[in-house]
């Protein structure tokens, strides 16, 4: 079986999908009837046209044998110069990958005998080496990667997480032997990283994904008042963590970013920071984007001193499905004291941080005064806000720790569950 594909694809301008004859992805296209007249509603240009779209079909639809696909293409306007289309259907690796694993050699065997001449000689050889690892059947270069790929995770699968960590070393290497473009490699780091992980080894794991997402080593200038994020970072200032993760490349990865903010030691409003990575927070509005995927709190953050006052540079994204009013609290810092008492710290949009998005006219309206309140500790832009003429803005949070005298352990990092989701840039501990 088809085993829950999904249906890839770039369209200019307007496309709609059917599979077997029913309609099952309408995009860039008005709702309702549509003729040979219609308009997409907007025109696809530049790099653009070669973004990858990703849908899956209801599973309903498919008949067995054979199935028909058809996708119907519409310009944005009559004189439109050119038209671009590509599709591919994927089945779920992850389906296929769990009936392997359920195989073993005697399985295998009984399954090649009741197949005989129908079981394709090289596909046989494949399905040894995923269920034995036998190395006789290890695929002949340049196409080994894959194979070893596909055992890191049949092994991960059966619990064998030391022997997939191997597996994925070897097909990372593989593939750096067949020089592949930059986002096969970077599809097989990740999965080293989840690999890791799942094997216990997590400082590993965190070292290959600060590699991976470029994030930089900390500055040996700074002292333990900057807080080390190193281990929590789960997003690069230099991607479009967000949203929109296949852009093409080339200028678009970074295109709604926070490319422009400068990393290392940074001071902003006379506070030096520790600015390298990102700590961001799931939320609803984040789970409705496909593959997001970020842990709803984060514990343990290392303080390890006394600290007269904690400066947070944060802000949080979907801040605008809330309405202006009354703040409203989307998460929390929870400080844990070397005693063992806690205090929770808040953390309110329209109080103690706003949307990492500034319209033309919002400046003045994400800027709270006073000791109690926040400020915008720095400003910039990117491809997505300059198109509309808007901004991006990081702010800054003061906390007067009551207790200066009591050295603090660690703070945890929580959200809320509303829809506008918190991100940490940076801590930075005044001492007493």
């Amino acid at each position: 079986g088809v085993l829950d594909p999904l249906v890839r694809f770039q369209r200019d301008d307007g496309l709609v999908l059917y599979l077997n004859g029913t309609e099952f992805h309408r995009s860039n296209l008005p709702p309702g009837e549509l003729s040979p007249q219609t308009q997409a509603l907007s025109s696809i240009s530049d790099a653009f046209e070669s973004r990858w779209h990703a849908v899956r079909p209801d599973p309903t639809l498919f008949r067995h044998g054979k199935n028909v696909i058809a996708a119907e293409l519409h310009q944005s306007n009559a004189t439109s110069s050119d038209a671009h289309f590509e599709l591919e259907l994927l089945p779920d690796a992850s389906a296929v990958e769990r009936a392997i694993a359920e195989l073993d050699e005697a399985s295998l065997d009984s399954l090649a005998s009741r197949l005989g001449p129908d079981l394709p000689e090289g596909l046989r050889k494949r399905l040894t080496f995923l269920v034995s690892g036998e190395p006789g059947a290890d695929p002949a270069e340049p196409k080994g990667w894959v194979a070893w790929t596909q055992r890191a995770s049949i092994l991960h699968l059966r619990g064998e997480h030391d022997a997939a960590t191997t597996a994925i070393g070897h097909a990372l290497g593989l593939a750096i032997t067949a020089d592949l473009d930059p986002s096969q490699l970077s599809t097989i780091r990740h999965k080293k990283v989840e690999l890791l992980r799942a094997a216990g080894q997590h400082q590993k794991a965190q070292a290959e994904y600060l590699k991976l997402k470029e994030i930089p080593a900390r500055p040996s200038s700074l002292g333990a008042e900057q807080l080390d994020l190193s281990p929590f970072y789960n997003a690069s200032t230099n991607e479009s963590w967000l949203t929109d993760p296949e852009l093409p490349t080339g200028g678009f990865r970074d295109w709604n970013s926070l490319g422009g903010l400068p990393t290392g030691a940074v001071e902003l409003g006379g506070i030096l920071f520790d600015i390298r990575g990102i700590i961001q927070l799931d939320s609803p509005a984040i789970r409705r984007q496909p593959d997001r995927k970020f842990p709803s709190s984060l514990s343990g953050i290392p303080v390890g001193q006394t600290s007269e006052a904690l400066h947070f540079l944060h802000a949080c994204a979907y801040g605008k499905m809330i309405p202006t009013g009354e703040p409203v609290s989307i998460g929390s810092y929870l400080i844990h004291y070397e005693d063992g008492q806690t205090t929770e710290i808040p953390v309110r949009l329209g109080k103690d941080l706003s949307d990492w998005h500034l319209e033309p006219g919002e400046r003045e309206a994400n800027q709270v005064a006073g000791p109690d309140g926040f400020n915008i500790a720095w400003e910039g832009s990117n491809l997505s806000t300059d198109r509309r003429g808007a901004s991006l803005a990081l702010y800054r949070t003061t906390w007067k720790n009551p207790r200066p005298e009591q050295a603090i352990r660690s703070l945890d990092f929580r959200s809320a569950g509303q829809s506008p989701a918190p991100f940490l840039i940076a801590v930075t501990s005044d001492p007493p």
